[in-house]
């Protein structure tokens, strides 16, 4: 995986290095793509198109990047990850906001919790949120899956990934923004995803057996409780 942050009229450029030297994947921190606007969404589509003429795998761009900590794998510039005493552990966790995650690594930090995976999703142009959720929830070490919703393009998709989740008997905790209209349009705005009607969210994290966080707090705490017992989750119920 190379970690591209350069400006981003040279992204393009540097994919194509990466794919001419067999790169499989890029974490690209560069920001000012879709989320600025029209010439934005041009760029980003173009970048798009290039990685799909090798599949190249793309987290970002205008993400804070990605961390297995399991594995020793760390493209994630969260400076709770600096820490000599960061400790790997069972949580993975993906979020649709940057600061965000910084904010989980250094509440689960505190806390004294290990995180295995730290992702940050960015703008989604390859690799989404979707994705995170459905590769995290497979690995055996992880007991339980974490996420900072804004918004999801794909519904089917994401149900795909909560089945991935439910096989391997993975919780996967979520804490949903863009819960009325205002938050709703910021939430779109900062990443360019669709955050769309909450109570359609809400009817399908029942479907689809997702332990759903009410706000910050609740959150950590759910992260902690699933993280140091053997507690899974089953449809609206745990236990």
């Amino acid at each position: 995986m190379a970690v591209v942050a350069v400006p981003a009229a040279r992204v393009l450029d540097v994919l194509r290095e990466c794919q001419s030297a067999g790169i499989p994947s890029l974490t690209v921190y560069t920001s000012g793509f879709s989320e600025i606007g029209s010439e934005g969404r041009k760029l980003e589509k173009e970048l798009i198109t290039v990685a799909a003429e090798k599949g190249t795998l793309i987290c970002g761009p205008n993400c804070q990047g990605v961390a297995n900590l399991n594995d020793y794998m760390v493209a994630n510039f969260s400076s709770t990850l600096l820490r000599d005493n960061i400790s790997a552990g069972s949580i993975g966790f993906v979020g649709q906001s940057g600061l965000f995650t910084g904010i989980v690594a250094a509440e689960c930090h505190r806390r004294g919790l290990g995180l295995g995976y730290l992702n940050s999703t960015g703008n989604e142009s390859v690799v989404d949120f979707c994705d995170m959720i459905a590769h995290m929830s497979a690995d055996p070490r992880i007991k339980v899956v974490a996420g900072y919703m804004e918004g999801i393009r794909d519904g089917e998709k994401l149900k795909t990934a909560l089945r991935v989740a439910k096989k391997h008997n993975t919780p996967v905790v979520l804490l949903k923004v863009g819960r009325n209209e205002e938050s709703a349009k910021a939430a779109a705005s900062h990443t360019g995803s669709l955050a769309g009607s909450y109570e359609i969210y809400q009817a399908a994290f029942r479907q689809w057996g997702v332990v759903e966080a009410d706000d910050i707090s609740e959150l950590f705490d759910l992260i902690e409780l699933f993280s140091s017992s053997s507690c899974v989750s089953r449809g609206e119920r745990v236990g």
